[in-house]
């Protein structure tokens, strides 16, 4: 029995980001004309029923912002917004920041594609630093999409 192991990792081939999992059969990803599929990360935003926005994300826009940034960009929203953190003790946690610029926004902001919808994605991506993310307003929690 010949059992074969192939290491397992994404690489970066002329700025397009290849997952390894996703490659063609042939292991061949720029073979007879293929172009490369950049990973996209995905934050779902959820109002409640069937109100729902998914928001994609590249990897270039993730790249983009550090989890400092993303941190200051999220705290500074959700202090405009005069938003409360959910803690007794005053501390603001990421799921405060996220659900409360969220809330804040309100579900227009998110219907349509915009600089700021991306960006809100980017931010709660490099915060919580998953791959698919549901934000749900409704009940007040943010989770792990895989």
């Amino acid at each position: 029995m010949f059992i074969e192991y192939k290491l397992l990792r994404v690489a970066t081939v002329a700025g397009c980001t290849l997952d390894p999992l996703r490659m063609p059969a042939d292991n061949q990803p720029f073979a007879s004309g293929r172009r490369c599929e950049a990973i996209v990360r995905r934050v779902v935003v959820s109002f409640g029923g069937q109100r729902e926005y998914a928001l994609e994300v590249d990897q270039g826009d993730l790249d983009a912002i550090s989890l400092e940034d993303a941190r200051a960009w999220l705290a500074e929203g959700f202090d405009a917004a005069g938003c409360e953190p959910s803690n007794p003790m005053g501390k603001v946690l990421a799921v405060d920041l996220l659900l409360g610029v969220a809330r804040a926004a309100g579900e227009s902001r998110f219907a349509q594609p915009s600089s700021w919808r991306t960006r809100y994605a980017a931010a709660a991506l490099r915060l919580r630093e998953e791959p698919e993310l549901m934000v749900d307003l409704a009940a007040y929690e943010v989770r792990a999409l895989s």
